[in-house]
């Protein structure tokens, strides 16, 4: 019955936890909103709608994964999160500092929601402490 209890209650402060974020977000995107627009200066909105889904990922990921030690999931980091992140990324950084290679444009529009970058703040922790899950073994017959 306690572990019961435990898990409404992480599932409540989750809720509060995820709310409290959001608001913290919104505002915080309208104080980098207005001061872009007073000094033209387009770079921090840029890396706060690459952060924001970031984050975001990050903290809906602590309703899937447990904390507890490191175990990695090399497939997840390599081909999942590390190709998010550089295309979730490659925006903010080409705007703030001088890049000598592109991007396709085509690719650069799957980020257009910031769903790269959530998957990969996703995927960054489960890749870390996800782990690969254990396998049972198959049963054999013995005959």
């Amino acid at each position: 019955m306690h572990s019961r209890r435990s898990g409404y209650f992480f599932a409540f402060i989750w809720m509060l936890g995820l709310m409290a974020l959001a608001f913290i977000s919104y505002y915080f995107e309208q104080s980098i909103r207005l001061r872009a627009e007073e000094t033209y200066e387009a770079a921090p909105l840029y890396w706060f709608n690459a952060l924001l889904p970031f984050v975001f990922g990050l903290y809906i990921s602590f309703l899937f994964v447990r904390i507890k030690s490191i175990s990695l999931n090399v497939p997840i980091l390599l081909f999942v999160t590390i190709p998010c992140l550089f295309l979730s990324f490659y925006s903010p950084v080409s705007v703030s500092y001088p890049v000598s290679w592109t991007v396709p444009s085509w690719l650069l529009e799957l980020n257009t929601f910031g769903m790269l970058s959530l998957v990969g703040g996703l995927s960054l922790m489960v890749g870390l402490f996800g782990g690969a899950g254990k396998r049972k073994k198959p049963k054999t017959k013995e005959g």
